[in-house]
């Protein structure tokens, strides 16, 4: 290596670390890892009438791709990080409104991206601070030849009747949006460096659907405060003069508590209460240009 392991690392709620080797006093970084990503997620709905099943859960296993981007000038840095979801595999899902009770599948994915500012105050402690933004999409399976007549019928769920009715594909939307702030340490560890970090942040979230039936779009558009907290343990180790490795454990937790903003008379008054807790194992490569 050409000087040292440096801690410039973030890890904010929904972000993987951004570890790097330091050739100069000024420079970029570049680097992409592969994620296996579980996501459980719970939700409660209050306040609607028509629901026989207010509330539910998912548990769904994700294949991510993260790519990252940092420039750094001596203490501080600057990092630009894309979280992708690789696949739309299929779960079994109690969510309200996907397939409780029915047997269909739902499919899951979640992307996440963020921009994030470092400084590292000395060897051991690296605070940050930045914006990032976060969304899972639930897919529900469809069936399309359902006994729906009027739209008061039954059918098996959402989903089937928004298709049967010739409206397309049924989904819903969970965003999280907001800053956040956290602290770093980290020590050396021949022939790399362990990391640890925590993270706080403060969000805006919104619970939202594009469901329309025979009558009409009936949309349920929840808007709220979304708080979150990242913990994670992360392992760097060089493996030329500008080339390292990673592998990262990250667990993270997403609270919101949202109100209706639909108009829509089913839904007057009502709430949403939605809990996601991801915990994300991660490997990838690290280069200093």
């Amino acid at each position: 290596m050409k000087k040292y392991i440096v801690n410039l690392m973030f890890a904010g709620v929904g972000l993987l670390p951004l570890q790097g080797l330091q050739a100069s006093e000024v420079g970029f970084m570049g680097g992409f890892g592969f994620q296996l990503k579980q996501l459980y997620m719970e939700q409660n709905f209050k306040g609607v009438a028509e629901l026989e099943q207010p509330s539910g859960d998912l548990s769904a296993t994700i294949g991510v791709l993260n790519l990252q981007g940092v420039v750094f000038y001596e203490a501080m840095y600057i990092a630009l990080k894309y979280e992708m979801g690789l696949s739309n595999d299929a779960f079994d899902s109690d969510i309200p409104y996907t397939g409780e009770a029915t047997g269909l599948y739902t499919e899951v994915t979640r992307n996440d991206i963020s921009l994030a500012i470092g400084l590292k105050l000395n060897e051991k402690i690296t605070v940050f601070g930045g914006y990032m933004a976060g969304e899972t999409e639930l897919t529900p399976e469809a069936i399309g030849d359902c006994p729906r007549v009027v739209a008061t019928d039954p059918c098996f769920n959402s989903a089937s009747k928004m298709l049967h009715d010739g409206f397309g594909e049924y989904r819903q939307e969970y965003i999280e949006k907001g800053f956040f702030v956290g602290v770093s340490t980290g020590w050396d560890v021949a022939p790399g460096r362990v990391n640890a970090s925590l993270a706080y942040a403060l969000m805006d979230g919104e619970y939202s659907d594009n469901y329309q039936d025979m009558e009409a779009a009936i949309n349920f558009d929840y808007r709220g405060d979304s708080q979150g907290v990242s913990g994670a343990v992360s392992w760097l180790a060089p493996l030329t003069d500008s080339l390292a490795y990673f592998v990262d454990f990250r667990v993270q937790n997403y609270d919101m508590n949202a109100k209706d903003y639909s108009n829509a008379p089913r839904f007057d008054g009502s709430r949403v209460e939605t809990t996601e807790t991801i915990v994300g194992l991660t490997a990838g490569l690290q280069m200093v240009f």
